[in-house]
């Protein structure tokens, strides 16, 4: 009985490892895809998954910090419009 319970267990061992396969990566690395969770807006629990090459997803992330930085330099008051004298 033992012997049919650990047979079964390295079945669904090896059924449930990843095959291998002869795909090989891309030569550019930044080629790769790469997947993120996103959370959604007004969820607490709720993510999307959204896959993108590396270079994308530097370029994006690159957009974003000039953006944030831009916000920053000008000292804009986010939700009170841009008076200086805040709201």
């Amino acid at each position: 009985m033992l012997s049919i319970v650990a047979s079964l267990l390295l079945a669904a061992a090896q059924a449930g490892s990843p095959a291998t396969t002869s795909a090989t990566p891309p030569a550019d690395p930044s080629m790769q895809v790469k997947c993120r969770r996103l959370p959604v807006t007004g969820s607490l629990a709720r993510y999307t998954k959204e896959c993108r090459t590396l270079a994308e997803w530097a370029k994006l992330d690159e957009g974003n910090r000039e953006s944030a930085t831009k916000i920053q330099d000008r000292g804009l008051v986010v939700g009170c419009g841009s008076s200086p004298q805040g709201c």
